[in-house]
């Protein structure tokens, strides 16, 4: 059994990490975590008018390293082993592109943006299953093993508009409010689910599976011409307090209460299963395929996935430091930051977060910002790298 993972506009769904220049507002209480949660409390924070741009970048999974997944799942030829070893119960691999362009006065914010955004959520024994059959590894023959994969891809790009409220409350305590709206249109979409059971024989692996499949660039005989187009929106909101000069807590959230209307979308429905008579030149077994491929084309709904921070920042005149954590999927990211401050408005910051072990290293200064994340070089269960390069041209 062969896996290949699907593409976007003929994307690797795992690449390597590439350089990503851009400019954006920069903020050291909102220098982005993991995952990229704007908070649209920040417009709030801004003194004078400015232009801004964003980019932004992240490719992480929290089961392979070397190489990530593509040698796993068949992406890349197999090259020999690799350091594996999937968390107890599921799994998941996400990627993250985002760039945006954008002009801001005091509270309010408007920007056009581009973004992709993957997500694949696998369980553990069919991950072992996965790597067994790309080693060459022979399993025991009373198990069977449940075949389980979610995926979810999709590139959109659209516009955003954010507005932030403050409220004084006692001295020097304050509460803002902050809310973004986003209408935006979908340029690509494939879903896949995969659900069955394989099992090692003498001969190879017995697999039977149920997949479904959408696919916006998808093509097959007799099926109708027409374009796939998509429109939706979604909510950006946050709130910030202050306690005073050096204490505040924020909340915020992205992509809430979400819709995604996409239109004569290709979409598959199909049983996978060999009978281990034949196998192609790598030696992977051929299948056997029945199911429907839908000719007339269909209308899917998009919910998309919230993503959730929350942060405690203190700062002072010559460091400062957050704790925060963030959410997506049922998944949970904390860490925390330490900047220092160098010369003038410069600052460096060091950080730490648990899901992936990562580390970053960032600089923060009055032109550019710049903040890269990696894996601590004594992990071997998971993989993460992110860029994030930004600045400003205020006037």
């Amino acid at each position: 059994m062969k896996v290949r993972l699907p593409t976007l506009r003929g994307q690797s769904f795992f690449w390597l990490m590439c350089t990503v220049i851009g400019w954006c507002a920069s903020s050291t209480s909102g220098f982005a975590q993991v995952l990229q949660v704007g908070d649209p409390t920040q417009a709030a924070q801004l003194d004078s008018p400015r232009w801004f741009a964003t980019a932004y970048s992240l490719e992480a999974n929290s089961f392979a390293t070397t190489g990530g997944m593509g040698h796993l799942l068949g992406d890349q030829v197999y090259l020999g082993d690799i350091h594996y070893a999937p968390r107890s119960g599921r799994n998941f691999a996400i990627q993250e592109t985002h760039f945006s362009l954008g002009y801001q006065v005091p509270g309010w914010r408007l920007s056009v943006f581009q973004r992709q955004s993957l997500w694949l959520d696998i369980e553990e024994k069919t991950l072992d299953l996965f790597h067994a059959n790309m080693a060459k590894r022979n399993l025991e023959r009373t198990l069977v093993l449940p075949i389980d994969v979610q995926f979810v891809g999709y590139q959109s790009r659209g516009m955003k508009l954010e507005k932030a409220f403050v409220f004084p409350t006692s001295g020097d305590q304050s509460l803002t409010l902050g809310a973004g709206a986003n209408i935006f249109i979908g340029t690509d979409l494939r879903v896949i689910e995969a659900q069955g059971f394989a099992q090692q024989t003498a001969t190879g692996f017995l697999y039977s599976a149920n997949t479904n499949d959408s696919f916006s660039g998808a093509t097959y005989p007799y099926i109708r011409p027409a374009t796939v187009s998509a429109q939706g929106y979604s909510l950006d909101w946050g709130l910030r307090y202050r306690f005073n000069a050096n204490h505040s807590v924020s909340f915020a959230v992205n992509d809430d209460l979400s819709s995604v209307t996409w239109r004569n979308m290709p979409n598959s429905q199909l049983s996978v299963s060999n009978k281990l008579v034949s196998k192609d030149e790598n030696g992977f077994t051929q299948p056997t395929l029945t199911g429907m491929n839908d000719i007339n084309r269909r209308t899917i709904s998009q919910v998309l996935e919230p993503k959730y921070q929350m942060a405690w920042a203190y700062k002072e005149s010559q460091w400062y430091g957050n704790v925060w954590t963030q959410r997506i999927r049922g998944e949970h990211m904390s860490g925390l930051n330490y900047g220092r401050h160098w010369i003038d408005d410069h600052w460096f910051e060091l950080g730490w977060e648990n899901a992936f072990n990562s580390i970053s290293l960032g600089y923060i200064g009055p032109v550019f910002s710049v903040k890269y994340r990696t894996q601590a070089t004594f992990t071997h269960q998971t993989r993460i790298e992110s860029l994030n390069v930004s600045g400003f041209l205020v006037f």
